[in-house]
């Protein structure tokens, strides 16, 4: 799920939500280094302003992470909730820097009474800046179905662009649909295309790639053309 986000993420671009303070990107470490947040400025997703890693160790080795999407709650960029799977409601943040100027985070999680408190390691972030994102910028993004029909995410004017190609063949030569993709939940884990005729697209990500169903979509391909339903793998 992680790469497929961050992906996801990357393609797009022209929102005007608000941005979290530039300072508040980075990785954060609780007081047992038992827990980690990564926080990665990716341009805009959606009405969320970032994306969130988030891992936690026992003696040594990694037992849970999660990624997810992070919103700006407040004008100045300082309060924000986190959105992850695992959890039904939103981890509440709180930044603020204490008398020596360092970054505090502290975080109220949906199971927990108690904030935890986490501090920005700036070794760490630099390293997340400067190397942690390098290679995965793209104009487009192609997923690939075992038969070889492909999809492609691109970024349309700030919004999810696509295009699915099916497998062409001798009676089979228009198998090709494209459009806008619209989120279907906070999560941005599920993307759906519509259009007046009744077709309709659903796009659901998941821990192997993307899961593509099709209703109504006879109008866009031959009839000897199979459908587009399927897992998509990133190629």
């Amino acid at each position: 799920m992680k790469y497929i986000l961050v992906l996801i993420g990357l393609i797009f671009s022209g929102f005007s939500f608000t941005q979290l303070e530039a300072e508040y990107y980075g990785t954060y470490i609780n007081e047992d280094a038992d827990q980690v947040f990564t926080i990665y400025s990716v341009d805009e997703v959606g009405e969320h302003c970032f994306l969130v890693d988030y891992q936690m160790y026992h003696e040594g080795e990694l037992i849970v992470e999660d990624f997810g999407n992070g919103h700006c709650d407040d004008s100045d960029g300082v309060k924000a909730l986190f959105y992850f799977e695992r959890f039904t409601t939103p981890c509440k943040v709180s930044f603020f820097h204490d008398e020596e100027g360092n970054v505090i985070m502290d975080v109220l999680f949906p199971d927990n009474q108690n904030t935890i408190r986490f501090y920005l390691d700036e070794d760490l972030s630099e390293f997340i800046e400067e190397e942690g994102m390098e290679g995965y910028e793209s104009e487009e993004i192609i997923f690939r179905r075992k038969d070889d029909a492909t999809l492609i995410l691109f970024d349309f004017e700030g919004q999810i662009g696509f295009t699915l190609n099916g497998v062409a063949s001798e009676f089979c030569q228009n198998t090709e649909v494209g459009g806008i993709l619209l989120p279907l939940d906070e999560t941005m884990t599920v993307l759906r295309f519509t259009d007046e005729e009744g077709c309709e697209i659903k796009m659901t990500t998941t821990e192997e790639g993307i899961l593509i169903e099709d209703k109504n979509c006879e109008s866009y391909r031959d009839k000897s053309c199979a459908n587009w339903t399927g897992m998509y793998y990133i190629d």
